[in-house]
């Protein structure tokens, strides 16, 4: 099954089993960052979990038997859905970015439940475009003008939405098979745009409440009279059309998964540190994905896990060099996209 169907069936998912998909997550994305790739569409329903099932509830669990499945390598994703990824150049990478840089200091101290809580949308856009003078050089952070405006809405990282704008190469009368990006809609923004994307997925994860929605909120509707009797009359209509057909089934009491939504207070303090660095609004002050490995709560999951060979390692952390695809290369010397 995908995350999404995962978090469809039962909501917020184990902690244990959070924490594995969320390292996961973060190595694959640090790979692709490590060679330069943007993915752009990091989503629940990109994310195939190989060894979950749907009727099986150990993925929703949170006891001790789950840590040790994690350990054992039960479950392992798989990132899909690269049609919107994107292979950047040196020269695009280096352009217009001076001062740019990443933080690794990690914001424990002013972090809290309700940073998990709060629903991922930025009212803040457009302010404080002073630049952070104490942030070190880091390519994950160099922002590429006129990038196509991909992605979903809901895991999209806000300087993609706040800034649209038509692609510039259309002022020059170029003909649209000339054009850099893939669609008329662009924006100027940078790998961590990805982060963002990471962030608000181990957020739906850990609670079971969609990115743009306050978990409070959220939960205060689900326990509304209106919202079980909506419960009620789903449950009667979905067990009539089964009765219908002929295919109702025994319960199997023991396998029945009751979906369930978590509070920020109720998570270990590490995840809202790791979600609140990913989802920073201000790109400038986001965690990049490579630096986010070096958290706490990631790097609890990755000892349990085999090293890398050191040259991948070295293009999957933070400060680690950056190999660009071949096709990156050519991608600058012609106008014509190029697929990787």
């Amino acid at each position: 099954p995908t995350l999404e169907d995962l978090l469809n069936k039962g909501g917020a998912l184990g902690v244990h089993f959070s924490q594995l998909i969320s390292t996961q997550l973060l190595s694959a994305i640090a790979h692709l960052h490590g060679h330069a790739v943007i993915h752009r569409d990091i989503k629940p329903d990109n994310i195939i979990v190989t060894g979950a099932s749907l009727s099986n509830r150990e993925c929703w669990s949170d006891n001790t038997d789950n840590a040790t499945a994690s350990k054992q390598g039960k479950w392992y994703i798989t990132l899909i859905d690269f049609g919107f990824a994107r292979a950047l150049s040196l020269s695009e990478l280096k352009a217009n970015n001076e001062g740019n840089g990443d933080s690794h200091e990690m914001p424990s101290a002013q972090v809290s439940a309700e940073h998990v809580n709060e629903a991922l949308v930025n009212t803040n856009i457009g302010s404080s475009r002073g630049r952070s003078a104490n942030l070190d050089a880091s390519q994950s952070r160099q922002c590429v003008r006129d990038l196509s405006a991909l992605g979903n809405r809901h895991y999209a990282a806000p300087e993609i939405l706040s800034g649209l704008h038509e692609d510039r190469r259309n002022n020059n009368n170029e003909p649209i098979k000339e054009r850099k990006s893939q669609q008329k809609c662009v924006s100027d923004y940078s790998m961590v745009a990805d982060a963002f994307s990471a962030g608000a997925t181990m957020r739906y994860m850990l609670t079971g409440v969609p990115p743009d929605v306050n978990v409070e909120e959220f939960m205060a509707m689900q326990s509304s009279p209106v919202a079980a009797m909506a419960k009620v009359v789903g449950k009667m209509v979905r067990r009539a059309s089964l009765i219908k057909k002929g295919k109702e089934k025994k319960k199997d009491q023991a396998q029945k998964i009751k979906k369930r939504f978590k509070r920020g207070d109720e998570l270990p303090k590490d995840t809202a540190i790791l979600v609140r660095a990913l989802t920073h609004w201000d790109p400038r002050k986001r965690v990049t994905v490579r630096a986010a490995r070096s958290y706490p709560w990631v790097q609890q999951e990755e000892s349990n896990t085999d090293e890398q060979d050191s040259s991948e390692a070295s293009l999957s952390m933070a400060g680690g060099k950056m190999e660009q695809l071949h096709c990156a290369t050519e991608f600058t010397i012609s106008s014509t996209p190029i697929k990787c």
